[in-house]
């Protein structure tokens, strides 16, 4: 999907993914030196519709709050299977573990990629530093989520998990579980009702 912001009065268009029209902006870290004092005054972030383009995904906070309790059920029921060892070594364990991870990724993803441009654009920087802070904290996840899956799930949703050494597995996976429940908990408390708050629109958040 692309998203354009619209510099009303400025006669300037530029994309999110980074290429305008007229501007080249590295909107990761939103190079606002590029920027004159009038132009950052009068960014006002609204969506122009493009060709071809299915429009701004609606993404409601029902589905968001649905996603991380999914999220959390399952790691409450992995925890509790983990601890028997022999559980490890079945497939319905393991088919509830991959769809964990799956949960885990999508939820992370779709944050990623619509919840951020809005506080990456705000004047204040506490916004910026929070919504940077969450992007550095998905990367974290996802490398965690990497090496734990190449030490542990080597075959590749095979049937069974590769457990040489089962308490160091659930010492692992606890923290697995408890990095992404903590990240559930700050979207939560910190991430969902900042942005609310600031567009104003209960019911959805992008």
């Amino acid at each position: 999907m692309l998203k354009i912001f619209d510099f009303s009065g400025a006669h300037c268009v530029f994309a999110v993914n980074g290429v305008n029209r007229g501007i080249l902006i590295q909107y990761g870290a939103l190079t606002r030196a590029r920027l004159t004092p009038s132009l950052k005054f009068l960014m006002k972030p609204r969506y122009i519709p493009v060709a071809g383009d299915k429009g701004p995904a609606m993404i409601t906070y029902d589905e968001l709050h649905a996603q991380n309790h999914t999220i959390t059920e399952l790691s409450n029921v992995l925890v509790y299977l983990f601890k028997d060892r022999t559980m490890c070594d079945t497939e319905s364990c393991c088919e509830l573990f991959y769809r964990y991870m799956d949960k885990v990724r999508e939820h992370i993803e779709l944050v990623d990629k619509n919840l951020y441009s809005q506080l990456l654009a705000h004047d204040d920087h506490e916004i910026q530093k929070l919504a940077r802070n969450f992007m550095a904290g998905s990367q974290e996840i996802k490398r965690i989520m990497a090496a734990y899956t190449k030490q542990w799930c080597p075959r590749k949703r095979g049937a069974t998990l590769a457990i040489a050494d089962h308490e160091r597995f659930l010492k692992e996976s606890g923290e697995l579980f408890n990095l992404v429940l903590e990240r559930i908990q700050d979207e939560t408390e910190k991430l969902y009702p900042l942005i609310r708050g600031l567009s104003g629109n209960a019911e959805h958040a992008a």
